[in-house]
């Protein structure tokens, strides 16, 4: 599913995949999981997403190299960030490395186990 926002193409991929299995999966077409730029990218992507599913969706904000450190799979310096209050937490014995938005339904991203299957975003730049 291709979107186009400011001539950049998305993929909103509604299979559900593992956080690593999705980025792969968006690297294999030349994109990357979505990166975060500002309020607008995060109100405008998850409204495109709610359209196809109000489901969890990943998002490329990990810190699976360094426990609490977040960084974009793209290698975009961390910046605008909109984590529901008390996240991300790393709740739970799995560890939670990768980041979901659509939990709560307000826009906000959540730290999740990347074992976890999800649906997600690809982005082109």
């Amino acid at each position: 599913n291709y979107t186009f926002a400011d001539g950049r193409p998305y993929m909103f991929c509604t299979n559900e995949e593992p956080w690593a299995d999705a980025r792969d999966f968006c690297a294999s077409y030349g994109y990357h999981l979505l990166t975060v730029n500002d309020a607008l990218e995060n109100i405008w992507a998850d409204g495109v997403s709610d359209t196809y599913s109000n489901a969890k969706w990943w998002i490329g904000l990990n810190d699976i190299a360094v426990e609490g450190t977040f960084v974009w799979d793209d290698g975009t310096p961390l910046g605008y960030t909109n984590w529901h209050p008390g996240e991300p937490n790393n709740l739970g014995s799995l560890g939670e490395d990768c980041t979901q938005f659509n939990r709560w339904g307000d826009q906000t991203w959540n730290d999740e186990p990347c074992s976890r299957s999800f649906k997600f975003i690809c982005e082109y730049d």
